[in-house]
């Protein structure tokens, strides 16, 4: 920030470790968020997921997908037999 004029950063990408885990995902994201109000925050463990304003996770596409043939399945329809 002393750098930049005390501007916050507009993203924010957080590099997960075993150890540090607990502080990234609690006290650093409250920083980032209500401190800074940094408009994009991602974490990264296995993979990089993204979170809307208000915090919610947004799906992979394969966890759509999977939610999708779940609800297919409900409505007696089988997702394997449908061609596109």
């Amino acid at each position: 920030m002393w750098e930049e004029d005390g501007k916050y950063p507009n993203v924010i990408v957080e590099l997960l470790s075993d150890s540090t885990v607990k502080t990234d995902r609690g006290l650093k994201k409250q920083i980032y968020q209500d401190t800074f109000r940094t408009p994009d925050y991602g974490i990264y463990n296995n993979q990089l997921r993204f979170f809307t304003p208000e915090g919610k996770l947004v799906p992979t596409p394969e966890e759509r997908n999977e939610k999708l043939a779940a609800k297919l399945r409900e409505l007696g329809v089988d997702p394997d037999d449908i061609e596109l």
